[in-house]
């Protein structure tokens, strides 16, 4: 089996880590034959892991989403690649990607990924879409329940319609507890990983700390991990707040794991999201989560694996925070929670069978 995945590059999201990951196990694992198409670039911090795996990676020709002769062009690498099913991950020109796999005579698949709010034309564009699609017997997935429901909200459909495929990571086997609180006067360091976007929360997290140091009195870091274009406004934003001494920057990085590993707490206050990578990861090496109620991130953490704060009020964060700085027993007893959680609903290999079993559908 075939599977030839859409993506836009190969750089840091959650949805690149997530088509490498699984794309790295099917081929070492022989569960099937992989291969990434990356519609804008051929690009990204996870190619070389792909090349030195001899999972194929193509790039798209350019502007195929708006030169006939370019489409054609993608249409014809559908066809000398012999795919089973191409499935993707990616929202953008969405009829053009269906007819290319369609006229290669390939069947096609979408996995959403995000609950986006769109209203407007966007809204309408995105129905007539679906409805178009949907005509053609085109499956969409969700990769959480909160996405499939948020998928038939939008769509005027029952969410039962929406096959779950959820995100998965490898649970680490590498030591992980608490590496930086060991000592009284060693400082809680927090962990902060997204894209610099608005929508990412870095500005309301950056309120949270300058609290956590001036106004609560209370020994703690941040690593910020991650690039985007809010980034000069959010080293700013450090500086007015006199942060400088008590926050870094790694830019993107691919070894994530390495630095989950050597901080107490992880974060993700985010206006939106889907199944958000950063928490099921932190989840992994047996780390507590701060996030904000986006996405599934109430699921993941259920059952104290973590703290959701159900709105972006400015001190119910800091006391969140605040309580889990000053217990480190509470911060290891969550991670626990969520290591044990994500090992039994939320691995790699659970993921793969799912996903396996979904191919398998699509081709009966």
């Amino acid at each position: 089996m075939r599977i030839v995945y859409f993506v836009g590059t190969l750089e840091a999201g959650g949805l690149e880590r997530f088509v490498s990951r699984i794309s790295l196990k099917a081929k070492r694992e022989g569960q099937f034959d992989p291969i990434v198409v990356c519609l804008n670039k051929r690009t990204g911090i996870f190619l070389a892991d792909l090349e030195v795996a001899n999972v194929q990676v193509y790039e798209a020709p350019g502007r195929w989403s708006r030169s006939l002769i370019s489409w054609w062009k993608l249409v014809r690498l559908i066809r000398s690649i012999k795919p089973d099913i191409v499935h993707s991950q990616v929202n953008f020109s969405m009829l053009q990607q269906f007819l290319a796999a369609r006229v290669a005579g390939v069947p096609f698949t979408i996995t959403e990924r995000n609950c986006y709010q769109r209203r407007g034309w966007a809204l309408l564009r995105r129905r007539f879409q679906f409805r178009f699609l949907k005509l053609f017997g085109v499956q969409y997935s969700a990769n959480s329940i909160k996405v499939a429901d948020h998928l038939a909200n939008m769509l005027h459909e029952k969410a039962e319609q929406f096959q779950v495929l959820p995100n998965g990571v490898e649970v680490s086997m590498r030591p992980t507890s608490v590496q930086t609180s060991e000592k009284p006067d060693s400082p809680v360091r927090i962990a902060y990983i997204a894209r610099m976007a608005t929508h990412k929360g870095h500005l309301f997290f950056l309120d949270i700390l300058e609290k956590l140091l001036y106004s609560r009195s209370l020994k703690v870091e941040a690593v910020l991990i991650g690039d985007g274009p809010l980034r000069k406004t959010i080293e700013d934003t450090v500086v007015q707040k006199k942060l400088s001494d008590y926050v870094s920057f790694t830019g993107v990085v691919s070894n994530v794991e390495d630095y989950l590993i050597k901080n107490d707490i992880v974060c993700l206050l985010s206006e939106f999201e889907g199944m958000p990578n950063v928490v099921i990861e932190a989840m992994a090496l047996g780390k507590p989560v701060i996030a904000t109620d986006v996405g599934n991130t109430s699921e993941l953490l259920a059952g104290d694996a973590g703290i959701v704060l159900q709105s972006r009020d400015n001190k119910k964060a800091v006391d969140a925070f605040e309580k889990l700085i000053l217990h480190r027993e509470l911060r290891i007893s969550m991670g626990d929670i969520g290591k044990s959680k994500i090992s039994k609903d939320f691995s790699l290999a659970s993921s793969m069978i799912k996903l396996v079993e979904y191919y398998k559908f699509l081709l009966k």
